[in-house]
């Protein structure tokens, strides 16, 4: 992305450099101002998709083909033309995949504290020496004695 952005910045400030040469006001003036504002907002919506990359870079996940094509993507929702990501993102922060490995990556303790009660959430993710709860028929052998 930063070659990029350096291009197009430095494609800004030759503009800048035109408009000077040309002068503040006739039809050129006018054309150049336009490409300015275009240039401008173009180079601004790089540094905002380099941000949000940026961001999705530094979780450092390690997708998971067993969480699905929709799950794995949902972390990128803000890069991805269309809106279902987005959706399984916001139930992904509210716990509703707490079982995908996605989950567990990105929030460690809360998947952890559910694993320590919930037996088939502390299987998916290797953790039954957190559980607490005993295999069902352990208790069903104990609850017989």
């Amino acid at each position: 992305m930063e070659p990029k952005i350096r291009r197009e910045e430095e494609r800004l400030r030759e503009l800048r450099r035109r408009k000077e040469t040309v002068g503040k006001t006739g039809r050129e003036a006018k054309q150049i101002e336009k490409e300015i504002d275009r240039q401008e907002e173009f180079v601004s919506e790089l540094r905002d998709f380099e941000e949000k990359l940026r961001r999705v870079a530094d979780l450092r996940l390690d997708f998971d083909i067993n969480d699905g094509v929709i799950l794995n993507i949902a972390p990128l929702w803000q890069l991805v033309p269309w809106n279902e990501p987005k959706k399984y993102w916001s139930e992904l922060q509210e716990g509703k995949y707490d079982w995908a490995h996605i989950a567990l990556q990105l929030w460690p303790e809360r998947v952890k504290d559910k694993c320590r009660t919930d037996r088939s959430l502390a299987i998916a993710h290797r953790l039954e020496k957190l559980c607490v709860v005993e295999p069902a028929k352990a208790r069903h052998a104990a609850a017989s004695d």
